[in-house]
């Protein structure tokens, strides 16, 4: 999966942290999360799982 421009800006800063680089971004927006049974808890990790990028 290429990264596209609009991702590359969004998440840049945290592709150069060393222990995820590149690859591993590329590896966040092509995983799958199921977050279920967490209350009110669930959506904030929801939220927090997608800001990273993840899916």
């Amino acid at each position: 999966m290429s990264v596209d421009e609009e991702q590359l800006e969004r998440y840049r800063r945290q592709m150069r942290f060393a222990p995820l680089g590149d690859e591993g971004q590329r590896r966040l927006l092509v995983a799958r999360v199921l977050v279920c049974g967490c209350g009110a808890l669930g959506s904030v990790a929801a939220d927090l799982l997608v800001r990273a990028g993840v899916g």
